[in-house]
């Protein structure tokens, strides 16, 4: 699996903040995009596959009626619209490489 994300979260302390994770699960590599500021948290690898593989599942049941358009539900108490989504895409490798 190699897993691209890129979001927003909002808290109350940090208001809004961008963020993109790379997994690489071929590589066992991860990085962080924070404030435009990349880190490898490939030391984190495991943590961060268990938790976004989660996730993963997450969004695969809130898209499991999906036939076009956006998708927003509630899970955990939280709202998770996905948009702009692609079916297999073909993705160069230098995506998933900081």
């Amino acid at each position: 699996m190699k897993i691209r994300m890129e979001g927003t979260i909002q808290t109350e302390e940090a208001g809004t903040q961008a963020f993109v994770y790379i997994i690489n699960g071929e590589l066992q590599k991860a990085w962080m995009q924070v404030a435009g500021q990349w880190m490898d948290v490939s030391d984190y690898f495991s943590e961060y596959w268990e938790a976004w593989g989660g996730t993963v599942e997450g969004y695969q049941s809130g898209l499991s009626g999906w036939t076009g358009g956006d998708v927003t539900y509630e899970e955990l108490g939280v709202t998770v619209r996905i948009y702009d989504i692609v079916v297999n895409p073909s993705l160069e490798d230098s995506l998933f490489v900081r």
